[in-house]
């Protein structure tokens, strides 16, 4: 039972890291075969998308069979309303707002050459 906790708490890190895949790797070698299925799971997960922003929307988009296989197993709730696991449950529509803003151009005038201004509208 301790295993299936530690299995399910690297879905909830910021980042699965190295250590952490070398320690799947582990578990899923387990003699026990709920343990070793979890264990895989979350290590193709890990494989993927290592880092937890945005990690939904990455594997609705690029690996929805896994993204199916971690809601099957119970790793992953999806809102009650929603009866698939597709782009629109995890696209907040702001895609192109929030690439403005990376990139310099956008709501908070051009970074690069210091003119930076604050429209006092916070941006999300």
């Amino acid at each position: 039972m301790l295993e299936v906790i530690e299995i399910e708490r690297f879905l909830s890190q910021s980042n699965i890291s190295n250590l952490n895949i070398a320690r799947l790797r582990v578990l899923a070698a387990s003699p026990h075969a709920a343990n070793t299925r979890l264990a895989d799971l979350v290590l193709r997960v890990a494989l993927v998308k290592p880092h937890k922003r945005r990690r939904l929307r990455f594997l609705a988009l690029r690996a929805p069979g896994l993204l199916q296989e971690l809601r099957a197993a119970g790793l992953v709730v999806f809102d009650a309303d929603s009866d698939d696991a597709g782009v629109d449950s995890f696209d907040d529509g702001n895609e192109d707002r929030d690439a403005d803003n990376v990139y310099g151009n956008g709501a908070y005038g051009d970074v690069e050459s210091g003119d930076v201004v604050w429209d006092g509208e916070i941006p999300f």
